[in-house]
């Protein structure tokens, strides 16, 4: 997703954060957190664009674990679905192993957080954001997603109800099937259909 850690420089220079910073002066890099960076897109002015929060997050995960691995999840998803029209400050990734939040730097608030989870039980699909193709929850995985906490917000009751414009009940169910921890967020996503 056009995105590097300055990290994975250290055998090209001797100070790649130094390196990485220069490109970012020349417009040609743009900084989203401390160690990371991404490629500034074509026609854009480099003083003012940043990707959305959503791209931000899946570029991120992807450099820390690799293309088509980390999953864009929960209001993260419910957003590139068009699900929620408001913007949030918190990117919500699925990954197979833990790893700590990042906090962005490129904008006011901004925290990518990691969650634990089998992805390859999770149902997604490739999708094209501003840097690349990243995997996004499908809408009933998302459902599910957003229905795991025994009480559900407001935000996430209204992301559901959008969601299920683009699913039905037995796509959603089928979702369950061998994951019985779902089943109660299947019982309480069916309230806000």
């Amino acid at each position: 997703m056009q995105t590097v850690r300055a990290a994975d420089f250290a055998d090209s220079y001797r100070n790649p954060s130094k390196e990485l910073s220069r490109r970012v002066r020349a417009g040609k890099l743009h900084r989203l957190a401390s160690g990371y960076y991404c490629l500034v897109p074509p026609g854009e002015d480099p003083s003012v664009w940043q990707p959305p929060l959503e791209t931000a997050g899946a570029a991120i995960a992807t450099a820390i674990l690799g293309d088509r691995v980390p999953i864009l999840i929960g209001m993260s998803a419910a957003r590139v679905h068009q699900a929620y029209p408001r913007a949030i400050s918190e990117a919500s990734v699925a990954v197979p192993t833990q790893h700590k939040r990042v906090v962005l730097s490129d904008r006011r608030a901004g925290t990518i957080t990691f969650t634990q989870r089998e992805v390859g039980l999770l149902d997604a699909s490739l999708v094209r954001l501003e840097l690349g193709h990243a995997l996004v929850s499908s809408p009933a995985e998302t459902i599910l997603e957003l229905a795991r906490a025994a009480e559900v917000g407001p935000r996430e009751r209204e992301a559901i109800a959008a969601l299920w414009g683009k699913t039905d009940l037995d796509i959603v169910e089928r979702l369950t099937e061998g994951r019985p921890r779902l089943r109660p967020a299947l019982a309480r996503a069916a309230q806000f259909r």
